[in-house]
């Protein structure tokens, strides 16, 4: 993952400093990780991203919301989530990657790798 910017959300602090050392370690760059789905907006406005990795529940909020502006722009999703039977990932987000809860560090990379890969062909 040299190079590449990798979106995080997830509002479990020690769940966000695993994966943020994780992916730091693969040579990404890592645009958060956002606890809260206005942080995630926020950041939204000033942020280039070249995949995601995005926590379904920030708190009470969902990150749909930051899910569908990043699919608008292009960008890969992969959710990292407990919930891979939620409806959304069914239909609006079905073409999108689900790295269930808990995945391991492999996985996740694999999956990201994997996205790069195939948005630069």
């Amino acid at each position: 993952l040299a190079g590449v910017t990798v979106f995080v959300t997830e509002d479990n602090f020690l769940i966000a400093i695993e994966v943020a050392a994780l992916l730091a370690e693969a040579g990404a760059t890592v645009e958060g990780p956002y606890p809260t789905l206005k942080l995630a907006r926020q950041a939204l406005a000033t942020t280039r991203a070249d995949v995601a990795l995005l926590d379904i529940d920030l708190g009470a909020e969902e990150v749909f919301p930051v899910a569908a502006a990043l699919k608008r722009r292009g960008v890969p999703i992969a959710f990292h989530t407990g919930q891979p039977d939620r409806v959304e990932l069914q239909t609006v987000f079905a073409s999108e990657h689900v790295c269930p809860k808990p995945s391991s560090a492999d996985t996740i990379i694999a999956t990201l790798t994997a996205m790069r890969q195939r948005q630069a062909a």
